[in-house]
């Protein structure tokens, strides 16, 4: 499966309302498109940091969207006022899903966007299989794990799901050490860890039934 990925600032008070334009207006012209398997929205209603992610079958599906979703970002920006800014657009390939529950709304997210060399990205899905899998789904509220990669830039995202933002929050500690294991095996120099809610929550029931942990080929 394949992610495109919009990062945004919000007017916290216009969070609500680019939310309900996301569910009434984007999301049903994403559902026409081919290949479409699904849509989250993730906000932070204390800083306002958003990100909008749509799941495609393959690149291909996923690039064929591309016109539509451009027009989609501007017609969001209008939202409100004009207090939706897009911050940054990037494409990734899931290769590794492990979900204990089901994609929900009003669930906690944690994102860490480790940035490192392009020749990693297998080796850093090695140890989140290997080693993070096994240590998270010991966590209480412990819901999902989906590491992302963009394989031109090197770029993982590892994003984990919780029940509660208590259960994010007491799971720290095991993560930390587990998050520079990623930077170092990554070869990156640093990792930007981002804290939201999930919500909108709208995946097929298909897509959150692949358990993907697809090495590359090269």
């Amino acid at each position: 499966m394949f992610v495109r990925i919009t990062w945004s600032k919000v007017a916290t008070q216009s969070m609500d309302a680019a939310a309900s334009n996301y569910r009434e207006k984007i999301l049903p012209s994403l559902q026409t498109q081919s290949g479409f398997l699904g849509a989250v929205v993730l906000g932070d209603r204390t800083s306002g940091d958003g990100a909008s992610v749509s799941y495609w079958q393959t690149a291909e599906t996923m690039s064929a969207s591309e016109e539509m979703a451009a027009a989609g970002r501007a017609q969001a920006s209008q939202v409100a006022g004009g207090n939706i800014e897009i911050l940054e657009v990037d494409r990734f390939e899931i290769i590794l899903q492990d979900r204990a529950a089901p994609v929900q709304a009003g669930t906690f997210v944690r994102v860490n966007d480790v940035r490192g060399a392009t020749g990693q990205v297998d080796a850093t899905l090695a140890l989140m299989r290997d080693k993070a899998v096994p240590v998270l789904r010991g966590q209480q509220g412990y819901r999902a794990l989906l590491v992302m990669a963009n394989r031109e830039s090197g770029r993982v995202l590892v994003t984990s799901v919780w029940n509660t933002a208590a259960d994010r929050e007491a799971s720290d500690a095991v993560v930390r050490g587990l998050r520079q294991e990623a930077v170092d095996v990554a070869q990156a120099q640093n990792v930007r860890v981002s804290l939201y809610e999930t919500i909108l929550a709208e995946v097929s029931s298909a897509a959150q039934a692949a358990t993907t942990a697809r090495a590359g080929s090269s």
